[in-house]
């Protein structure tokens, strides 16, 4: 038995009931045919990739496969099965939903956190060239962020709700040469008013991060802060070697945490 709706009348159904309670919603044909679309896009963009780490020697594929059938209209669809490389699009779309979901469920279940969260983006200082060791630099970026998480808690009552990683290639120099940068989207809650304190927290905040950081306000949409790993058409700059690189410091390295 499954209890819906305890805070009014505790009604309890069935599972066969809410199967028949939750089965007709229908979605909007032009939103439905965009997802398609968009999610097209993004397994082609995967079988790219991982056609280029099998061509290295890289296992990106697993052997099994699964078919779903749906019971509606016996539509048929067989499910790639990708390994954890996070930075392959649709292993990236696959753990970015849960944390979306949970995210803007909670938000819609607490209007005063809607009210006051907020989000910054830290920046790590040192470019990174590959080559360079990336999983320590994530490792140490993470703990400053969770020195920084607990020291603002205690001191200014700011609860630090999620922390994301992401890479960004860019030619800084303007000579070629690209280099990784790393930045962590983070969501915050202010448990109290700080007009009084807001000045000191950002300069604590920066102290205590030892990075570049930018508070932007208020969250309009959590998709601002969940976001990919690294952008497809970045992956798709890289040349063989730095994509090896990139696979062997970041495969099974825990970039969300909220």
């Amino acid at each position: 038995m499954v209890q819906r709706n305890p805070d009014k009348a505790r009604k309890l159904f069935t599972h066969e009931e809410l199967l028949k309670r939750h089965t007709g919603w229908a979605t909007e044909f032009e939103l439905w045919s965009k997802r398609r679309k968009a999610w097209a896009v993004i397994q082609a963009q995967t079988e790219e990739i991982a056609d280029r780490l099998e061509a290295l020697g890289i296992q990106a594929r697993l052997p099994a496969s699964i078919t779903s059938i749906s019971a509606v209209t016996l539509q048929e669809d067989t499910l790639d099965s990708f390994r954890p490389i996070r930075f392959l699009p649709a292993v990236a779309a696959r753990e970015r939903r849960p944390h979306l979901n949970a995210m803007r469920y909670w938000l819609e279940k607490n209007p005063q956190a809607k009210k006051y969260v907020r989000f910054a983006v830290i920046t790590y200082g040192t470019p990174i060239r590959a080559g360079d060791d990336l999983r320590e630099a994530i490792s140490d970026l993470t703990r400053r962020i969770s020195r920084w998480a607990h020291y603002v808690m205690k001191r200014f009552g700011v609860e630090v709700l999620y922390r994301g990683i992401e890479y960004t290639w860019k030619d800084r120099d303007g000579n070629g040469e690209q280099t990784l940068h790393l930045h962590a989207n983070v969501l915050y809650w202010p448990h109290r008013n700080m007009d009084e304190q807001w000045v000191e927290f950002l300069a604590v905040s920066h102290v205590k991060l030892d990075s570049h950081w930018k508070d932007n306000g208020r969250v309009q949409d959590v998709a601002e802060i969940v976001k990919y790993v690294v952008k497809p058409e970045d992956l798709r700059k890289l040349d063989d070697d730095d994509l090896l690189w990139l696979y062997e410091n970041t495969f099974k390295k825990r970039i969300s945490a909220p």
